[in-house]
């Protein structure tokens, strides 16, 4: 009866072990699992971060166009550059490209 319970005890040790160790195993792949997840985060955290600045640097600029787009300077700018247009007593002088 000795003998039974002593083999009994380390059946029952190995089994523990082996369960410990199944448990240690999984625990430690969830935990690099979620580092990766948390480094990933990180990374898409920098990276949208990044993009908002140059949405604000954007969004500041077309306020600056926006500012100038109501001067009569820019107005006149336009009618000059893509209409041609020019004041009555203005006179142009174009340069021929041929020579």
């Amino acid at each position: 009866m000795a003998r039974k319970n002593k083999t009994s005890n380390k059946f029952n040790s190995i089994c523990i072990i082996v369960i410990l160790l199944v448990f240690s195993g999984t625990m430690m792949f969830k935990m690099i699992e979620t580092n990766q997840k948390n480094y990933d985060y990180k990374s898409e955290e920098e990276r949208l971060k990044a993009e908002i600045s140059e949405q604000e640097a954007k969004k500041e600029q077309l306020a600056e166009l926006e500012e100038e787009m109501k001067t009569l300077k820019y107005v006149e700018k336009v009618a000059r550059e893509k209409l041609g247009l020019m004041y009555p007593d203005e006179i142009i002088f174009r340069q021929d490209d041929n020579n």
